[in-house]
Parts: C-alpha cells; sequence; structure tokens
C-alpha cells in the first residue's frame, strides 16, 4: 500500500516538476529614486522634567454623588426553583454516563467485530465474512452491537427534539426507550 503512495508520488513530481525562479526576488523593496537629505537643527531636549509625575499633591476632597441600586437586594427576593415540577435532576447525566460505559466495554470486548464492521463499509469480502461469523454462533454479539446502536440513536433523537422543544423530559426513559425501538 505504501508502495502505491510512494509511486504515485514520484509519478507527480516527474510529470510536473517545480521550476525555480528565474529572476530577482518580485517582492524585494527597491527605492524609486534618490531620497533628498534635509539636515535640520534639533534643539536638544531636556532630558529632566521640572516635577515628578507620579508624586502624589493634595487637592480637594470630592464626595461621589449617592445612586440608588436599580436591582432589588437578593435578600428580598423569594427563592425560585431553578427545574420546574417533575423533571428529573440527574436523569439526563445518568443517562449520557450508562450510554459511554456500554459502548466502552463493548468496544473492549468486541474490538474485533468492530474493525471488521469498519473494514466492511469498502471491502464486500469482508461483509460475507462477517456474514458467515454471523451464521456460525456469533449471533449474540451481533445483537449487542445493534441493540447498543439503536440505543444510542435513540438518545440522539430524544436530545435533538428535547433542544427543539418537541419533547419533554418528564418521561425520559420510556421516550428513549420508545425512539430506540422507533428507529
Amino acid at each position: 500500500m505504501a508502495a502505491r503512495w510512494c509511486f504515485l508520488g514520484l509519478l507527480l513530481m516527474l510529470v510536473q516538476p517545480l521550476w525555480p525562479q528565474a529572476g530577482q526576488n518580485p517582492f524585494d523593496l527597491e527605492p524609486r529614486g534618490e531620497v533628498p537629505v534635509v539636515e535640520e537643527e534639533i534643539p536638544p531636549a531636556d532630558s529632566t522634567a521640572p516635577a515628578n509625575p507620579f508624586d502624589l499633591q493634595g487637592g480637594e476632597a470630592v464626595a461621589a454623588p449617592v445612586v440608588p441600586p436599580v436591582a432589588t437586594p437578593p435578600a428580598d427576593t423569594p427563592p425560585t426553583d431553578a427545574m420546574p415540577e417533575g423533571v428529573p435532576q440527574g436523569g439526563l447525566l445518568a443517562l449520557t454516563l450508562i450510554l459511554l460505559v456500554l459502548t466502552v466495554v463493548s468496544l473492549l470486548f468486541f474490538r474485533s467485530l468492530y474493525v471488521k464492521a469498519y473494514r466492511a463499509v469498502i471491502n464486500d469480502n469482508m461483509l460475507s465474512q462477517l456474514y458467515r461469523e454471523r451464521e456460525a454462533g456469533a449471533f449474540g454479539r451481533f445483537l449487542i452491537g445493534y441493540g447498543l446502536f439503536f440505543f444510542a440513536g435513540g438518545f440522539f433523537v430524544f436530545l435533538v427534539g428535547k433542544e427543539w422543544g418537541y419533547f419533554s423530559t418528564d418521561r425520559m426513559l420510556r421516550q428513549v426507550g420508545l425512539y430506540s425501538l422507533g428507529l
């Protein structure tokens, strides 16, 4: 495989060689003529200032005007609930973590299956080999992979619908299960 890429690169270099620049660099800056030199007498600047600008000087004290506060103090407002009634507080996080753990465990145990399935996207022989393995008794691994895929798809549909305001989070597990079965 690497030899093919090397051959292709060599072929491209032989067909279209890169020619160096023939002349000077066109981006070099050149003067447009002679610049007249004007000599002026600049008076020497006094390097010592008469006073230190960092010295503190006393002045009249001016009191800042009192402005009434725009917002009410937080102690005067009654406490409100951040989440409305009936919404699970940690259900979304728990479901996300469960899905993540199931995906990691599935990838650990069935890595060869996922690698072969990824290669089967391009190679038909690998796809027929996967089909023979499934018929030979590896059907349980495929069922676990399919179930995890549809569970993740249903969870994604639920999250998109929740973001767009179509679904509520009242019965989250029931909705995710129904969307997983519907896919």
